[in-house]
């Protein structure tokens, strides 16, 4: 038997960037991802997620510890 645990997005990170006026497509182009890809992963689409660097890279660029995502 496989149990689906619904993964939850990351709400933080939206609201970083809608704090600071931001759209999606800025703070992907500003570290270098796609928006697709950022969406996806701020999402957690189909289980997707930040790699470690890429969870540095964005909490480095809206100035806020990795840990602030959750």
């Amino acid at each position: 038997m496989v149990i689906k645990t619904k993964v939850q997005p990351y709400n933080k990170i939206k609201s970083y960037i809608a704090l600071y006026d931001l759209t999606q497509k800025q703070v992907a182009d500003d570290i270098g991802m796609s928006r697709s890809l950022l969406n996806i992963k701020i999402n957690r689409i189909e289980g997707r997620d930040f790699s470690t660097s890429e969870a540095k890279i964005l909490a480095d660029y809206l100035g806020i510890k990795v840990d602030d995502f959750f």
